[in-house]
Formats: structure tokens, C-alpha cells, sequence
């Protein structure tokens, strides 16, 4: 693998990794919370059932306890009463009303203890003395033990026609010697006593509800204080749905309507249930509070470890940011030390062809002054011959001052010349460069400037130019010449050369023939280089055009495409006026 590939794998392997991990360090706290609050509120379930369960237990003691005490309160009452009738009851009244006074002080729960007649009327009261007028006849706990014969009862809550105060009563039935029905013994309980009890049961149990109901739903005693007196429908089903007596946990609607764990037990052989309960509602709410706190303190570790996923994330960016910044710079170093190595290769071989170059041409000096003997000596015969030898040595003699131009920095003149003009003096070398198969197009524009370059090198590169042409148009084509001034404009235009100010001419040089990929075209105008096979080039014709135009303080470039055609750009300095009107010059 590259060692570039290698490191973005290894940053890419490093982020990802870092990635990863800042993400675990968000979800595996987050599933870890979500685990241990399932479970937490599983057990806070379990926790109040359990705590139900135990408050039921402590409220059903207390109200057996209250009810025994009632049940020997009563039969003490029946053995005091045993053998009096009625009429001897009411003669004795203050007799009877001091002695159930003193058992009523025993009984903290009792607002009163009563003993009625057959008919329901209110014959002796602890409470009370001389009793008034009072008739419970139509009263529910009336009926139950005196005309139903029931051996005890316990009312719902009823308000007495004496006092306003809500109570509800344990009532017997009382008898004669030979266990006749004489009437009804009663105590009258006070609900505040048992809620009182329920409040400091509860104090620790937040959020609980006791409560002591019958089993037909009513509720008798509730804390906290309750508004409605008969259980709700769903409640009071499941309890007349289980068996008389019989310990039950729910969830089902509370007192109040709410869902709830209710815990019942048993009073009274079922005739009351002592229940306890909590709504789910108050238990999901402390499950939410406790689930808050364990949160927050989790959140500092997580915070602290997103920060370090974050920091090192934003250090590994860095990190990567500076090694892509050393690897351009290290790119553009070996990019200069390669141009470098170039130029001192070109700086060698430009040494080596000045000094072939320069034997080359004295060789050819010499063949050419003896070839002028020989014309001057030899007959008419000959000439044609010698001419060819002539001929020979003066291409020979181009190619060694094109060597010598490359490999050396001549002096270049800077003179002016109108482009219209030059254009029709080197007409004819153009064309014979461009062979039978090319025709030649030329056009100058009218305010075209006159440029400052030397005239010969300029006849040279045009020369250059249209043999590529030709080369590049073996079936034939067009070899177009245009002259204009740079535009202001075209100085913005992407392919203009930079570094390059003042007024400024362009010859154009445009063919339609193969064109050049890009890898080709951009190493064009390269010394040495060519793409011809063998001998046929030797690379020196574009650079030469290169040279002259930087010589001259100008620059050239080349655009190509396949399959169009090339178009070289000579951006040449202009002077100060046109030469004169447009001149076109029409193929031939």
C-alpha cells in the first residue's frame, strides 16, 4: 500500500475510531440508565406493593382492636341492662347515663354510647342526659339488628339528628331475661380518631392513602381526607369479586379514582376492610425524580469523557490538517527540486549542442567555401549538382543557429515592424512550409499595432509554426494567421499569461488538423521535446517560438484539442500606432 494511503487510512481509522467511541460513551450510558430505571421502577412497583401490604396490616390491628373494644363495651352495657326493662331504664336514666358516661371515658374512640328501644327511640346516652327525643326507626343499622335480627352491625357514616358530626356505629342487639328483644346497644365511633391514627402511620409514607371501608364500598375513615364516601365502580368490583375475608393486592382504580396498588385485608370476618394505597402516578413520579438525580450524576462523567472524544477529534483534524499541509509542501519542494535537476540537465545538453553546434557549423563553413570555389572554377554542367550541395549546407547552417539560439542567449534585436508587412514578406516561406495541401488564410485587423521583437526570429517562428501545421495536416487543411490588439478584456480571460502588462499585440496561428491530448499539449513548447519517431524531429521548433516571444517581453501559449485542432497565441509587445488598414490575405 502507498504510504499516502496508508496515512489516510491510519487518520481515517483513528476518526472513525474516535467516532465511535464518543458514541458509546452517548449510548452505553444512556442504555446502562434506561436498564437500571426498568429495574428501579420494577422494584419501586415491588417496594409499594410491600409497603402497602404492611400499612394494611398495621390499619386492620388498629380497627380489630377498636372493634373488640366495641364488642366488650356493648356486652358490658347488655350485662348492665340485663333484667331492666324499658320503662325501668328510663326511670333510672341518670343511673344508666352516669355509668355508660364512665365506659365511654375508656373508649377514645367512641362519641357516644346509646341504648335504644324495640321502636328506635333513644331511652339512655352517654352523651346526653336527659336524653331528647330521638327515633332511628327508618336508620339502617336500626333495621340490620332489630328488624333483620343481625347479632352485630356496623353503619355507614351518618350524621346525627343531635350533632352534625359524621360517625358511624357498631350496634348489638339487647335482650331480656328470658331473651326476648328489648331494643339496640350502640357506640358511636368518631372517624377523626382513626384518621388521626392513619396520619401518623403515614408520615414516613408519602403519597399513601389509608382508609377503613365496608365491604359494600362505603368508606368510613380515610387519610388524607377523601370527598367521596362509597368506593369507585372499579374498585368496589374486585373487592365484591374476591371471597369474604380474604387478603387481596390490585391495581386497579384508587379511592380516587387514579390507578393504584390497593392492599385489603380483612375486619370483622370481612365485614370491613382496612385498605391501604399508592398511585401508580406517585410512584412513577418519585421513580422520575430519583431517575433525574442518578442522571445528573452521571452526566459529569459523560460530559467529561464527550469533551476528551471531542478535544482528541478536534486534535486528530488538526493533527491530519498539518500533515496534508506538510505533504503540498513537501509536494511543491520535490516539484522544485525536480525543475531543478531539469534545468541544470537542459543547462548540460543546451553546453554539449552549443559545442556540437559550433564544430558543426566551421565544418559547414568550410563545405560551403569550397563549394563557392567549385562554382566559380567548374562549368555550367555542374552547377545544378553543387547548387543541391548548397542548398544541403544551408539548411545545415539553420539547424546549427537553432541549436546555437537554444543552447545560447543571444542578443535579440527589438525593432519595429508592421505585422501586415512582415506577413507579405514571409508569405511565400510560410506557404512553402506549408506544402501543396495547406492553404494559408491571413488576417490583420485594422487598428492592429506594430510590435517591437526581432524580425528575423519573428520569420523564424512563423516559419516554425506552419510546419507543425503541415505535419499535423497530412491529408491537408487551413493555416490561419490573425493579428489584433489584446483587448482589456481578454487579460481576464483564464488563458491569458500572467506577469504580462502594457500594450500588447497577438498573433494567432490556428490549424483544423489532429490536435494534441493534454498531456501532449502541455509539454509543448518544451525544449527537446517532440513526439515525432526517429529523426523527423528534433524538438526545437516550438521552443524556438517560445524563446523569441519571451525575448521579445511577450509569451506564448498553446491550446489544442483532438480531433479540432491547435491554436498558438505569440503575445508580442505593440507600439504605439496601427500600420494601417486590414489586409486580408485569401488562399491560394
Amino acid at each position: 500500500m502507498p504510504a499516502d494511503s496508508r496515512t489516510h487510512h491510519y487518520f481515517f481509522v483513528r476518526r472513525r475510531t474516535l467516532a465511535l467511541l464518543l458514541v458509546g460513551t452517548v449510548l452505553l450510558p444512556a442504555a446502562l440508565l434506561a436498564a437500571w430505571g426498568w429495574l428501579s421502577l420494577n422494584s419501586a412497583m415491588a417496594e409499594a406493593e410491600e409497603q402497602s401490604a404492611l400499612l394494611a396490616r398495621v390499619v386492620q390491628e388498629q380497627a380489630s382492636k377498636v372493634l373488640e373494644s366495641n364488642r366488650l363495651a356493648n356486652n358490658r352495657i347488655c350485662d348492665l341492662t340485663h333484667g331492666i326493662g324499658n320503662t325501668e331504664l328510663q326511670r333510672r336514666e341518670r343511673e344508666f347515663h352516669r355509668r355508660l358516661a364512665q365506659i365511654a371515658d375508656d373508649l377514645p374512640q367512641a362519641l357516644a354510647l346509646s341504648v335504644f328501644d324495640v321502636h328506635g327511640a333513644l331511652l339512655v346516652s352517654s352523651r346526653y342526659f336527659p336524653v331528647p327525643p330521638v327515633d332511628i326507626s327508618q336508620r339502617e343499622d336500626f333495621r340490620a339488628v332489630v328488624s333483620e335480627g343481625n347479632a352485630t352491625h356496623i353503619s355507614a357514616l351518618v350524621h346525627g339528628s343531635i350533632s352534625p358530626q359524621p360517625m358511624f356505629k357498631d350496634s348489638m342487639p339487647r335482650r331480656g331475661v328470658a331473651d326476648e328483644l328489648l331494643g339496640m346497644v350502640s357506640v358511636s365511633l368518631r372517624p377523626g380518631y382513626f384518621a388521626d391514627f392513619y396520619q401518623d402511620v403515614l408520615v414516613k409514607a408519602e403519597g399513601y392513602t389509608a382508609a377503613l371501608v365496608r365491604r359494600d364500598g362505603a368508606v368510613l375513615s380515610a387519610y388524607p381526607p377523601m370527598t367521596r364516601s362509597v368506593l369507585p365502580p372499579e374498585l368496589l368490583a374486585e373487592l365484591m369479586r374476591g371471597p369474604a375475608g380474604s387478603e387481596r393486592m390490585l391495581r386497579t382504580a384508587g379511592l380516587d379514582g387514579r390507578d393504584s396498588i390497593v392492599a385489603l385485608r380483612p375486619i370483622a370476618a370481612g365485614r370491613l376492610y382496612a385498605a391501604t394505597l399508592v398511585p401508580l402516578a406517585a410512584i412513577r413520579a418519585g421513580w422520575r425524580h430519583q431517575m433525574v438525580t442518578a442522571a445528573l450524576i452521571a452526566l459529569v462523567p459523560c460530559a467529561a469523557l464527550w469533551l476528551l472524544g471531542w478535544q482528541s477529534l478536534r486534535r486528530l483534524r488538526d493533527e491530519e490538517l498539518a500533515y496534508l499541509s506538510w505533504q503540498r509542501e513537501r509536494g511543491r519542494r520535490e516539484d522544485l527540486e525536480k525543475r531543478y535537476r531539469e534545468s541544470r540537465k537542459l543547462e548540460a545538453v543546451g553546453r554539449l549542442m552549443a559545442s556540437v553546434a559550433h564544430d558543426f557549423r566551421n565544418v559547414l563553413s568550410i563545405i560551403s567555401a569550397h563549394t563557392d570555389v567549385l562554382l566559380l572554377r567548374a562549368g555550367m554542367p555542374v552547377e545544378p549538382a553543387v547548387a543541391g550541395i548548397r542548398k544541403g549546407v544551408a539548411s545545415g547552417t539553420a539547424l546549427a543557429g537553432r541549436l546555437l539560439g537554444l543552447a545560447t542567449k543571444r542578443e535579440h534585436r527589438r525593432e519595429r515592424i508592421c505585422v501586415r508587412d512582415a506577413l507579405r514578406e514571409c508569405e511565400s516561406l510560410i506557404r512553402a512550409a506549408l506544402g501543396p495541401r495547406v492553404a494559408l488564410q491571413c488576417r490583420i485587423e485594422p487598428d492592429c499595432r506594430d510590435i517591437l521583437a526581432d524580425k528575423s526570429e519573428l520569420e523564424l517562428a512563423l516559419v516554425n509554426l506552419a510546419a507543425n501545421a503541415r505535419d499535423a495536416m497530412p491529408e491537408g487543411g487551413i493555416f490561419e494567421l490573425r493579428a489584433a490588439n489584446v483587448a482589456p478584456a481578454e487579460r481576464q480571460c483564464a488563458q491569458f499569461p500572467e506577469g504580462l502588462a502594457g500594450r500588447l499585440v497577438c498573433l494567432k496561428a490556428s490549424d483544423n488538423g489532429m490536435g494534441m491530448p493534454p498531456e501532449v499539449s502541455r509539454r509543448a513548447l518544451e525544449a527537446m521535446y517532440t513526439t515525432k519517431p526517429g529523426s523527423r524531429g528534433t524538438g526545437l521548433g516550438l521552443t524556438q517560438v517560445s524563446d523569441f516571444c519571451e525575448e521579445a517581453g511577450g509569451a506564448a501559449s498553446i491550446e489544442s484539442q483532438v480531433g479540432v485542432g491547435t491554436t498558438v497565441r505569440l503575445y508580442l509587445p505593440g507600439a504605439g500606432s496601427a500600420c494601417g488598414r486590414a489586409d486580408v490575405v485569401v488562399p491560394r
